[in-house]
């Protein structure tokens, strides 16, 4: 008979009675120490009744946690502690150790190698890393089972946290000629839509310093077309490096940066003259080797 109980638990109530052994499931999640106190009578083969004996059962607590969906970016480590986020948010605050098992929603494309698992208890954070560059996300689950490690009581079923994965914009590099002197009216969206998944984004963008063109941007700059007017009198193909970073515009998930290369050909540069002629002398002004005394740039007039 159940004579009392104390603290927080299922499976037993004051008054209980029954025969034979005691058969009860005891259930404490509370987080602390509960306790159940019985009374029990032995009976003879001659069916004579011994005193009472008193048997107190001490039930230590599981730990508990709970369903919890997290999302992350490609890329992105998850960095998320069970113990924080999980247990002490949603459960029952015990401190714990864990040990896991990983799946993803589409094994073939995103598959889960047994190596993810944890199948060792620690109190670790998960820190596991997802690229996911197609065109939608995917769900990576883990289903997680909870441990006291002073009691190595463990929780009666593990919980399941899934990590909602969101793709990431992919561009490809690239090499471009250009004039001196035009705008470059490169389309990055163009880049991402032919080269890489097609993924709506905006983007970052800045050059590298050559000293030997004016006007590139070394300052970061955003938009989707790079538009800077490059000045190149120097008499040779100069080139300029842009590095890009595209950014999905529906989840703001950033994708890993690429360059667009810009090889731009020179201007002629001529100089000013003054020549003095005769009238009706015909005029032999060779105008290329006025260009030559610039930047020698072989032109048409």
């Amino acid at each position: 008979r159940v004579v009392s109980t104390a603290g927080s638990l299922l499976g037993a109530s004051v008054g209980d009675t029954g025969v034979g052994d005691i058969t009860q499931t005891l259930i404490n999640t509370s987080g602390v120490t509960a306790a159940v106190t019985y009374e029990v009578f032995a009976t003879s083969p001659a069916s004579c009744t011994g005193q009472a004996q008193i048997l107190t059962v001490t039930v230590n607590s599981e730990p508990v946690g709970a369903l919890q969906t997290i999302i992350r970016c490609s890329d992105e480590p998850l960095n998320y502690d069970i113990q924080v986020q999980n247990i002490n948010a949603l459960g029952n605050n015990l401190p714990s150790v864990f040990t896991y098992t990983v799946t993803s929603s589409d094994e073939i494309n995103f598959p889960t190698p047994p190596a993810l698992d944890r199948t060792v208890a620690t109190s670790n954070p998960i820190t596991d890393v997802y690229t996911n560059a197609s065109g939608a996300f995917y769900e990576i689950y883990y289903d997680i089972l909870a441990e006291d490690p002073i009691t190595t009581c463990q929780a009666d079923a593990p919980f399941r946290v899934t990590f909602r994965i969101e793709n990431e914009p992919v561009g490809a590099d690239e090499t471009i000629d250009a004039c001196s002197g035009a705008a470059l009216a490169y389309d990055l969206q163009d880049n991402v839509n032919t080269l890489g998944n097609s993924v709506i984004s905006n983007f970052s963008w800045s050059a590298v310093d050559n000293g030997s063109v004016t006007c590139e941007s070394t300052t970061p700059q955003t938009g989707d077309i790079l538009d800077d007017l490059l000045v190149n009198v120097s008499g040779v193909d100069q080139t300029v490096i842009y590095t890009v970073t595209p950014t999905n515009d529906a989840n703001n998930c950033e994708g890993d940066p690429f360059d667009v290369t810009v090889v731009v050909q020179s201007q002629p540069l001529g100089v000013n003259d003054a020549i003095t002629t005769c009238s009706n002398d015909a005029l032999t002004y060779d105008l290329q080797a006025n260009v030559n005394g610039g930047n020698g740039v072989a032109s048409t007039f």
